[in-house]
């Protein structure tokens, strides 16, 4: 079941009055531009298999040449939007209708929200035989109905809720939606409220805090509707491996290859310690875990060094804005001694994890001859990693 994800950057952003001149979109966090860090967490997600990026005219050409500076490559295309967010949709939709046949679902999402978690795209698919599925969030504060200074009515916000993106539909009913919204032209500001004016049922979910929408410049600066970042967010991820010895003259462990009459059997280099630390890290941010992204069915990373799928771990945190504050690794094996390379592992992993050396904890340990680690069968390892993530005040230049 295919899904190909819509994300709508063709906004003039009116509401956002920035110094710098740049459009929301194009406005910088942590060294790049907002709508790369909306589109880097579709690129990450292995739920989303395509994207389609809708932009002003003016600037589709360069967002082409940016794709793969910043490793887009799911991406499908880049298409000029309309004058309004909901003739921008349009535009996308009629793009896949006329590309992408075997599109089933379709994702819709502001690029100005680039703070969304790989939870929320899975509570969405988890709903998306509903045909249409929407995260919201409660109201906490009363909703007064005004006109010009007076109040007219208090809503009940009990059955009141706060539309997000993404927005998860089934292709043909949303393209059915928007065909019919080609004829009356009503005003919309989310694509569920399409489905509405056809009479539609929309399924929600639970949205999430953190997933705000860029509209005024305190919202980037973090002063409004952000995670403080005095108090940032702590997430704790525990990993474990284990694999079997087989013939060979060595083991590898921490990137570090180790003499050995032994060599240990995995489809990459069977890196115990490094696979338990990237289970760590990816399970603090709620990104599965290895095989998810590195399965042992794709060929290409047959025998590929662990160091280089845990610097492609390290890319997937950060690109979710995390940072990490600490690992412990224990290792659990009979044989070899690992004492005299401890302080050699930890130098290594410290330099891909992107870490000073006191961060990273190694420690190994025996099973006491019990069990088929003490009967030098294999080894396993554990791991606990302690990624940060807190939100930049400052628009960089």
């Amino acid at each position: 079941m295919a899904s190909i994800a819509v994300i709508v950057c063709a906004g003039q952003g009116t509401r956002f009055q920035s110094s710098n001149g740049l459009l929301k979109q194009f406005q910088k966090l942590e060294s790049k531009p907002l709508w790369v860090h909306t589109a880097k967490a579709f690129q990450e997600s292995a739920l989303i298999d395509k994207i389609l990026l809708v932009f002003p005219r003016e600037h589709v050409l360069e967002i082409q040449k940016q794709l793969s500076v910043y490793g887009l490559s799911k991406v499908l295309s880049v298409i000029q939007g309309g004058q309004q967010r909901q003739d921008s949709v349009y535009e996308g939709l009629s793009w896949i209708k006329n590309h992408q046949e075997n599109c089933k679902m379709v994702w819709i999402h502001d690029g100005a929200r680039p703070f969304v978690s790989e939870a929320l795209f899975t509570r969405l698919w988890q709903k998306r035989d509903q045909g249409a599925v929407i995260p919201v969030l409660e109201i906490s504060d009363t909703v007064k109905e005004v006109q010009a200074e007076s109040v007219q009515k208090t809503h009940d916000r009990s059955v009141l809720r706060v539309a997000q993106t993404p927005q998860l539909f089934q292709f043909d009913l949303i393209w059915k939606g928007y065909e019919s919204l080609q004829k009356t032209k009503h005003p919309v500001t989310d694509d569920a409220s399409v489905l509405e004016l056809i009479g539609e049922k929309v399924t929600i979910v639970k949205g999430e805090v953190q997933n705000i929408k860029i509209t005024v410049a305190e919202d980037l600066y973090g002063t409004s509707n952000q995670i403080d970042p005095s108090s940032p967010v702590v997430r704790v991820g525990m990993g474990i491996d284990i694999h079997a010895f087989q013939e060979g003259t060595q083991v590898t462990l921490g990137g570090i290859q180790i003499p050995y009459h032994k060599a240990l059997k995995g489809h990459s280099d069977a890196d115990v310690l490094t696979h338990s630390i990237c289970d760590a890290i990816l399970g603090a941010a709620s990104l599965g875990d290895i095989g998810t992204h590195f399965p042992d069915t794709d060929e290409s990373y047959r025998n590929i060094s662990s160091l280089d799928l845990l610097e492609k771990v390290v890319d997937k945190i950060q690109a979710r804005r995390y940072k990490i504050n600490h690992i412990d690794a224990t290792v659990l094996a009979e044989t070899p001694k690992l004492m005299p390379y401890i302080s050699e592992i930890k130098q290594r992993l410290a330099h891909v994890l992107k870490v000073s050396v006191d961060q990273v904890s190694i420690k190994a340990t025996t099973a006491e001859k019990l069990g088929f680690i003490g009967r030098s069968e294999g080894i396993a390892a554990q791991a606990l990693a302690t990624l940060f993530r807190g939100y930049n005040r400052d628009l960089q230049k």
